[in-house]
């Protein structure tokens, strides 16, 4: 899942692969989802101050690049990474890219837990 998709070139990477991603466009950015639609990918809107409509643990890999610099002014960061946690499977990978002061600051308990964390 890429869970803040902007124009899906995580998707759009991953596209010769056997893999399918779901292109999330957060509600509260710019709306990009006509044009993950028109490179025929599959993609949804979703606000995440609100819990994800899915199973959990379904998703292998989270993908997130500068989501938590909007949601920082609507909601706590640490009731989405609840969700993260709740929707992402055992041993499975969350790619954050954002700001080191976003990292540090919501994401290094997280660090804690994991075999070979990575920052940078």
């Amino acid at each position: 899942m890429d869970m803040n998709a902007g124009y899906a070139g995580f998707a759009a990477v991953l596209v010769d692969l056997p893999v399918w991603v779901m292109n999330v466009v957060p509600i509260d950015v710019p709306d990009t989802l006509n044009i993950v639609m028109d490179r025929w990918l599959i993609g949804m809107y979703h606000d995440w101050c609100e819990s994800f409509s899915t199973y959990p643990r379904t998703y292998d890999i989270l993908h997130s690049s500068f989501l938590f610099k909007y949601l920082g002014q609507r909601c706590d960061i640490l009731d989405v990474v609840v969700e993260i946690d709740r929707i992402l499977r055992p041993n499975g990978y969350l790619l954050v890219q954002d700001s080191m002061e976003i990292l540090n600051a919501h994401f290094k308990f997280a660090f804690t837990s994991l075999t070979e964390p990575t920052l940078g």
